[in-house]
């Protein structure tokens, strides 16, 4: 078996197994409606920042996923991970049985105003 060999059989054993580092997110390819499928990725999430725009603050999330090479990814596919919708921005290459993915979700932040008790953030 070769190296090439050992690494695929790592990709789909290990490291896109629920029981070691992957989870299951849904998955809603751009302009197909009602095709919704569960993916089994790993997740990762960069801390969220504050950005200024013309019409107030967002606070903007970035991810990155890793999925495996043979799913279709397309910029504007949907993600929702534990209720939470991501947007793709930004689909890679394979590499090594592994699709790299770039995932944006922005949120506004809304101020406080005089009737308000609490801060509220609205997607």
């Amino acid at each position: 078996m070769s190296l090439k060999d050992l690494i695929a059989a790592d990709v789909s054993n290990v490291f896109l197994n629920t029981n070691e580092f992957a989870e299951t997110v849904t998955h809603w390819p751009a302009g197909v409606e009602d095709d919704e499928e569960d993916r089994t990725v790993i997740f990762f999430e960069s801390p969220p920042f504050v950005e200024k725009r013309d019409r107030g603050k967002y606070l903007v999330r970035k991810a990155r996923l890793k999925i495996a090479s043979s799913v279709t990814i397309r910029k504007s596919d949907v993600w929702f991970r534990n209720s939470a919708r991501w947007e793709t921005v930004l689909p890679e290459d394979p590499i090594h049985g592994f699709r790299n993915v770039h995932l944006v979700r922005t949120e506004k932040i809304k101020t406080r105003t005089k009737n308000d008790n609490e801060t509220h953030s609205t997607w």
